[in-house]
């Protein structure tokens, strides 16, 4: 029933499957039509589920994608700016910077306008490519799978994605795109880093 106003609910235990993964539940349920309503009984249920799930399964949290060789040899040379941090780590921060900061503001995203037509992130598409794994928390996890699906690409591409658009730009030559790393997403990246 698509008109349905669920005016017939029913508490009961339902299930749905998140993640290649049963959910269990309790929930209101409309007998009319048997949706039932997600509200915030049911989202604290699910982060519950989502902890126990990443304590059991954690693998099922992680992001597996590809960087070319030239991709690579950058985040080591970035990496040399922060002694101690693995690379997995700066990496994570790349992609929540980009996500959360560049993603949803049309000014820096009309800034990787040209990035993404520079030389440098061409190079990113050639030679040899390696596997990399980032592992992220059930919310981030969660979030970003909604935005991949949102986008109609996979988490793997959007991640891979966000990580040679921020390596691309933190050796941008481009005098307005340096100042823009080192006045804004320099910044973000340190203000992620103290809390990773």
């Amino acid at each position: 029933m698509a008109n349905c106003e669920h005016e017939n609910l029913i508490l009961k235990k339902t299930s749905d499957t998140f993640f290649g993964e049963t959910f269990d539940f309790k929930a209101e349920v409309c007998q009319d039509c048997g949706a039932y309503i997600w509200d915030d009984s049911v989202e604290n249920q699910f982060n519950d589920w989502l902890g126990v799930l990443y304590q059991k399964k954690r693998t099922k949290f992680q992001v597996q994608f590809f960087l070319s060789k030239n991709a690579k040899d950058i985040l080591e040379e970035f990496s040399n700016n922060y002694p101690g941090i693995p690379n997995t780590t700066i990496l994570k921060i790349f992609v929540a910077v980009y996500l959360d900061i560049i993603e949803p503001n049309e000014n820096y995203k009309k800034r990787f306008d040209k990035v993404i037509r520079g030389e440098i992130f061409e190079s990113f598409q050639k030679g040899k490519f390696e596997k990399f794994k980032i592992q992220l928390k059930p919310n981030a996890f969660r979030e970003y799978t909604a935005m991949a699906h949102l986008a109609g690409i996979s988490l793997a591409s959007m991640v891979e994605e966000s990580v040679e658009r921020m390596l691309a730009l933190c050796v941008e030559t481009d005098q307005k795109l340096r100042e823009f790393w080192i006045q804004n997403i320099k910044k973000e990246f340190n203000r992620y880093l103290k809390v990773a």
